[in-house]
């Protein structure tokens, strides 16, 4: 399983620690755990952002929305 967080309103995938953004998942910045991926959120907060949990078959992929509500 690979953990990484997409920006619903572009739809972009986080690509690095310096906030570049990435169309393909396979190039997104991968999580160890959902843990690690919600504590590098609250770090570089942004609206309509989700966790993406990629299993190797995406018919089993999870989309779990996040919300930082510091951002109003």
């Amino acid at each position: 399983m690979k953990v990484i967080i997409e920006n619903c309103s572009m739809p972009r995938f986080v690509k690095n620690s310096e906030m570049d953004w990435t169309e393909l998942p396979d190039e997104a910045l991968a999580f160890s755990t959902s843990m690690e991926a919600l504590d590098f959120y609250q770090q570089h907060p942004f609206k309509t952002a989700q966790l993406v949990l990629k299993f190797g078959d995406p018919r089993f992929d999870v989309n779990l929305p996040v919300e930082d509500y510091t951002l109003g």
